[in-house]
């Protein structure tokens, strides 16, 4: 048999335009595949999941991993554990951004999301500390350009 066919039909299963995702995760909203499956290409569609898939690690990390947005939608239990907001922040750094304000004043998660993206640094009240400021730009050169201007002089 010919299976030329069917490596071209997994590929169009895997790149559902956002219109036919958002129909596909209403369709099957209780299906923990299905869900995964539309949230690591549009993560912020975890909105449209049943809250058991909001409460899913693996379902959250990969619905992260593709959109920061998709933070606004994890179960708040998920939210309160640290440990798991540092993983949501080491999928992408950029959620630093949509998780609780306490994770912006926490050194290690604000490194975690500046040694993945320097851009980080301007979320967070850290990068008036000094000594801070040293730390992230010594993880991400890019994060000097959100430092305060007094301190980048140090850096030339």
């Amino acid at each position: 048999p010919d299976h030329a066919g069917c490596n071209l039909i997994g590929a169009m299963a895997q790149t559902l335009s956002r219109s036919d995702a958002k129909n596909k995760i209403n369709r099957g909203a209780f299906h923990r595949k299905v869900v995964l499956e539309v949230v690591t290409q549009y993560g912020d569609l975890l909105c449209y999941a049943q809250p058991k898939h909001q409460r899913d690690k693996e379902v959250v990390l990969a619905a992260v991993a593709s959109s920061s947005w998709a933070v606004k939608y994890v179960a708040e239990d998920l939210l309160q554990d640290d440990n798991f907001a540092l993983d949501m922040i080491r999928a992408n750094p950029m959620a630093l951004r949509m998780l609780p304000e306490r994770c912006r004043h926490d050194p290690d998660m604000v490194l975690a999301a500046v040694s993945g993206d320097g851009r980080c640094l301007s979320l967070s009240s850290l990068q008036q500390d000094e000594d801070f400021v040293r730390e992230a730009v010594c993880c991400s050169a890019e994060a000097l350009q959100f430092a305060p201007e007094p301190l980048k002089a140090d850096f030339d």
